[in-house]
């Protein structure tokens, strides 16, 4: 599929979060991106960060469109391209609310239409899928990072190795156990 274009239709009072292109907001920052993925979900090309393509209204419009044309952005069989971005909201919600997200596929070439595995075609050449979210409260996000550098302590047992934690992650792997007296560096963030 070349030449496209991604419509992302935000509901009212949503907007797209532009605080990562500010250097004074001192707030919590998302930074947005767009990565291009092969079948087998290798990276094929990325934009993120300063390179991520703004979409058309995202200063002022609930709806945010992305015209993908050129060699860039072809997508070939089993091709798949993620968009990921923030958005916040404009006025005080005061009880909980539903919302309905819509994003709309235009690609410029006829397409089969039996290979539309998710969402329904609304026009000759539009793809269009939708998502209701019920929201009740703002969100916040925090997690905790801890290390233990074994060389700070004099002990008579066997000492845990050198290492850190995180507990946004849910493997064992980023598991540390940690044995009685033993002193840690905590990290929140927020």
């Amino acid at each position: 599929m070349r030449d496209y274009t991604v419509k992302d239709i935000l509901p009212d009072p949503y907007c797209f979060d532009t605080s990562y292109l500010d250097n004074t907001y001192k707030g919590a920052k998302y930074y947005p991106s767009i990565i291009m993925y092969d079948k087998v979900g290798n990276i094929i090309n990325s934009w993120k960060n300063e390179n991520f393509i703004l979409p058309q209204g995202y200063k002022d419009s609930k709806e945010l469109i992305w015209n993908f044309n050129g060699e860039d952005y072809v997508l070939k069989p089993g091709y798949k391209l993620e968009i990921k971005f923030s958005s916040k909201v404009k006025k005080k919600l005061v009880h909980m609310e539903h919302f309905l997200n819509t994003v709309q596929l235009k690609p410029s070439q006829d397409f089969n239409k039996e290979n539309i595995k998710k969402g329904v075609i609304t026009s000759e050449n539009t793809i269009e899928n939708t998502a209701f979210a019920d929201i009740y409260s703002h969100m916040t996000t925090s997690y905790k990072e801890i290390e233990y550098n074994p060389d700070l302590y004099d002990a008579d047992y066997e000492q845990p190795k050198f290492d850190t934690g995180i507990s946004k992650k849910i493997k064992m792997e980023y598991w540390i156990i940690m044995y009685k007296d033993i002193k840690v560096k905590w990290l929140n963030i927020h």
